[in-house]
């Protein structure tokens, strides 16, 4: 089944939107993490997949063609296609007369050569990967499953990117490839590699550290921030590191930039309003180091779950060199866009207005 606007169909895309399709089938209920396992398992290393359903009886191209125009152009008009937008679908008899048609999206910053799915204790990997849009930078993050994460030393030059580690221990590795396009570093790719171990998806798909309770999508916007510092600090206890104090000059300038997002129908570290650094300098609020998270989800814990299982921004949320936290949750259009912006502020002082 073609849709208008993708460039090209790959096949670990349509059999993940077979798997949802099927599911749907049945009526069960998938999340996000489980779109991200299947396709590391079937070898795919696209990141942020958008996935859309439709049931209807019968099978009509027509129906299929205007509800996936329709689907689309909410997003593709707010958030112009970076690199190539690729797709997946699938078409399943749901039964009863039903025909269910799922489809996965993707849009494809760079390409990576394949990597080991299993891997030997003391194997060098080999990070291969060819950028199709411009980048004045990128780098490569590897999640250990003991240490946490790190940038693993790389070169780019033009469009090849290469790096090299080796993977020391046994367990879970994450691969997480991040390309700067001046709006902040942003993930490109990502690979697994279970080290010395059988593939489990359980365990690459484990719940967030936090509350299981749910914070309810219609809460205030102080319940909502309140939450999202809750989930934060349970999982910076469960890495062992202190927890971060919320501060004032940090929670306005997160705000102000899940605002921004939300507006711009964008999740970037710029969307107009500059870089972290830039915000903060502007507001003259002084920090020795920061780092910045920003997500875009149906609810607060599912954007929780997808930080938490990127390398780069687990990295953030578990560095022990922050000391101060700043959050921001917009609602709009059914989904919770999302900044977190950590820093170390020891020794410095928010300058008074008018100094």
């Amino acid at each position: 089944m073609r849709l208008p606007g993708c460039v090209a169909y790959e096949l670990p895309l349509s059999q993940v939107a077979a798997a949802i399709a099927r599911a749907k089938a049945r009526q069960e209920r998938g999340e996000v993490a489980d779109v991200n396992a299947l396709l590391r398992a079937l070898g795919g290393p696209q990141v942020w997949p958008r996935v859309w359903t439709l049931e209807m009886r019968g099978h009509d191209a027509e129906t299929v063609s205007e509800a996936w125009s329709t689907w689309a152009s909410s997003w593709t008009s707010r958030e112009p296609g970076i690199g190539e937008r690729r797709c997946g679908t699938a078409v399943v008899d749901g039964g009863d007369g039903r025909t269910i048609v799922a489809a996965v999206v993707v849009d494809v910053l760079a390409d990576l050569a394949p990597v080991p799915l299993r891997a030997r204790t003391g194997q060098w990997l080999r990070v291969e990967a060819r950028l199709l849009v411009d980048a004045a930078h990128a780098e490569l993050v590897v999640l250990d499953p003991e240490a946490g994460p790190r940038v693993v030393p790389g070169a780019l030059h033009g469009e090849a990117f290469r790096a090299v580690f080796s993977a020391d221990r046994p367990g879970l590795w994450r691969l997480q490839l991040l390309v700067d396009r001046g709006q902040g570093p942003r993930p490109a790719l990502e690979a697994w590699v279970f080290v010395d171990r059988e593939p489990d998806l359980a365990e690459a798909t484990q719940a967030a550290p936090g509350p299981r309770a749910a914070v309810a999508a219609d809460a205030s916007l102080d319940v909502l921030r309140a939450g999202l510092s809750g989930l934060i600090d349970a999982a910076r206890r469960q890495a062992g590191v202190p927890s971060l104090r919320r501060d004032t000059a940090l929670d306005q300038l997160a705000q102000d930039h899940a605002t921004a997002m939300a507006e711009r129908g964008q999740t970037a570290h710029d969307v107009g309003d500059g870089p972290p650094a830039e915000r903060l300098a502007r507001a003259r609020v002084s920090a020795r180091r920061i780092g910045e998270n920003v997500a875009r989800a149906p609810s607060l814990e599912r954007a929780h779950g997808v930080l938490w299982d990127s390398p780069s921004h687990r990295g953030n949320i578990v560095d022990p060199s922050f000391d101060a936290l700043g959050v921001g949750v917009v609602r709009a259009a059914g989904d919770v866009w999302v900044c977190e912006l950590f820093a170390d502020r020891r020794g410095g002082v928010s300058p008074r207005a008018g100094d």
